[in-house]
């Protein structure tokens, strides 16, 4: 007997769960997915459930529905009635989020809407004082912001003019993942690539953690006593990426010469394709790359994706580059982005009440990123299996769990990045941890007089053509058995504010370690001007001059 979801959903809304009816109305679109009223009342149930930033793909969806149908809409009452309906929706979400500018637009829009007869007077007036109270706030955004953004003091957190905020608390609620990234079968997957890579001196845990939310995370720990300057594992990236401001491998970001040898720096060897602009160093780079990502990528026009990673404002854009190689993975492998295996139990960046008062800056170009990235892969924005939530759960996943480097000359800042499964294993900690080097031809200064081990393994690595940023780690002491293996995620030789503010800014999370409870001080984040993105609220409206 088959369910009717469509009147399960409505059943769950009776009963306010809205959770469910998401669920409902998702499975009732995998086998719809082009039913313009469950869309719009899947953007409804988003709304109430919490998720304004859901409900803007949702709404759109069903205006791209509505354009496909053409000049059947000028005589459908019904789909106007939607359509009218799904952008209500859309302005509401994009107040929720604060983003004024947008929600003005869409109530301007509605305010002339030729169906808003069918919806009263009251609606018709909702409207028309929503589209007044988002330009006086936009406005007000606009000329403070700026102001504010010329000071140099400021008491105030800026943002960006455009962004607004929402909560992330790492998983939606129909995503259980986050408990199977901590499942015995998981564990024993990870352990037997840790012994691989470690030489069997490693062992993967669960660690219990009394002051970060979730309490139970993953970590390493050593299987055996380790001595002092000893390489404890090494390890190839799954993927890299480069902000293609210097000709590099796009497997393994190795810096190429354009036309002839330079020492030490390889030849490009071009995609087979002709119409491809990726590069690579050899063909077994090539081979690598067209076996996990490439395929469906090979001769797709990526520049606006590039474009996005550049961007010097915006803190996950950079990562643009990522989603798209780890969508065309998922495309190749035909599963969910975050059944990626190498992946599944990374854990992800997430909101904490200590930073930005509990929320996450929402920058509207990643609606921009997400549907260039289905353009690219020609994938559908239809197609539940890469839906929007998959993209922004992926994009916190991420944000907390790259490992990067920054270089910068006069042209430019380049940012090469890679995703290390196992190194991500690693808890941070400011004061004791390894010690990272990279097979690079520049050499980090973190550690001196390198073990001759490490320095031969480096040279016989560039003469069979590994890797260029496989990640080696150091101890830096002797370690005992059943030691805790750490990594420094932040600079630690900056002050426990600002390593507590990169901290909270990028992973979510305060750090306790000994060095931290030693120093003295605290991070303390500016308030937020609430007043200037929402309506009706006051709050930092003393933090700022208001002009008449």
């Amino acid at each position: 007997m088959s369910i009717d979801y469509r009147q399960e959903a409505k059943d769950a809304i009776d009963k306010r769960d809205y959770v469910s009816a998401w669920n409902f109305y998702t499975q009732a679109l995998i086998e719809s997915p082009k039913d313009l009223a469950l869309w719009c009342n899947r953007a409804l149930v988003g709304l109430n459930a919490g998720f304004p930033e859901l409900t803007l793909m949702d709404s759109k969806r069903v205006v791209f529905l509505s354009l496909e149908k053409g000049k059947s809409m000028a005589n459908d009452i019904n789909l106007q009635n939607l359509v009218y309906k799904a952008r209500y929706r859309l302005g509401l979400a994009a107040e929720k989020l604060g983003l004024p500018f947008l929600a003005a637009r869409e109530f301007e829009l509605l305010d002339t809407f030729n169906s808003k007869k069918n919806f009263g007077n009251i609606f018709e007036e909702s409207c028309h004082q929503k589209k007044i109270d988002m330009t006086e706030t936009y406005l007000r955004q606009q000329i403070i912001l700026k102001r504010e953004y010329e000071k140099r003091n400021t008491k105030i957190q800026i943002s960006g003019i455009g962004k607004g905020w929402y909560k992330f608390t790492g998983s939606y609620p129909w995503d259980n993942r986050q408990s199977e990234r901590i499942s015995a079968s998981m564990l024993q997957k990870i352990q037997g690539k840790l012994d691989i890579a470690s030489d069997n001196k490693l062992k993967a845990v669960i660690i219990r953690s009394e002051t970060d939310n979730p309490k139970l995370q993953l970590g390493i720990k050593t299987k055996q006593d380790v001595s002092h300057l000893t390489i404890l594992f090494e390890e190839d990236p799954f993927i890299s990426i480069h902000n293609r401001y210097n000709l590099r491998c796009d497997y393994c970001i190795n810096k190429l010469s354009p036309t002839a040898r330079e020492p030490g720096i390889p030849l490009k060897y071009p995609c087979k394709n002709q119409n491809c602009k990726e590069v690579f160093c050899n063909v077994r780079c090539y081979k690598k790359a067209m076996e996990l990502y490439h395929r469906p990528l090979c001769g797709k026009d990526i520049n606006k994706i590039i474009e996005l990673s550049k961007r010097e404002i915006g803190g996950l854009n950079h990562h643009a580059l990522f989603l798209l190689k780890l969508f065309a993975i998922a495309k190749e492998r035909n599963i969910n982005p975050l059944d990626i295996e190498e992946i599944k139990h990374f854990t992800r960046l997430k909101t904490n009440p200590l930073f930005l008062e509990g929320h996450l800056v929402w920058d509207p170009e990643y609606e921009s990123i997400y549907n260039n990235i289905l353009s690219i892969l020609d994938i559908t924005m239809y197609d539940l299996q890469y839906d929007f939530w998959i993209f922004i759960t992926l994009m916190n996943m991420i944000g907390a769990n790259v490992f990067g480097r920054t270089f910068t000359d006069q042209a430019a800042e380049e940012k090469l990045s890679s995703i290390y499964p196992l190194c991500a294993l690693m808890n941070h900690s400011c004061c004791d941890f390894v010690v990272p080097q990279y097979i690079l031809p520049e050499p980090s200064n973190t550690v001196h007089n390198l073990i001759q081990d490490y320095e031969r393994r480096r040279k016989r690595y560039h003469r069979k053509g590994y890797q260029s940023y496989r990640i080696t780690l150091v101890t830096h002491r002797n370690l005992k058995k059943g030691e805790e293996i750490f990594y420094p995620y932040t600079q630690y030789s900056n002050s426990k504010p600002r390593r507590h503010e990169s901290l909270l800014r990028n992973f979510g999370f305060m750090c306790h370690c000994n060095q931290c409870k030693k120093e003295s001080g605290r991070y303390r984040g500016k308030p937020i001007a609430w007043f200037l993105y929402f309506p009706g609220d006051e709050r930092g409206k003393n933090l700022v001059e208001i002009e008449n």
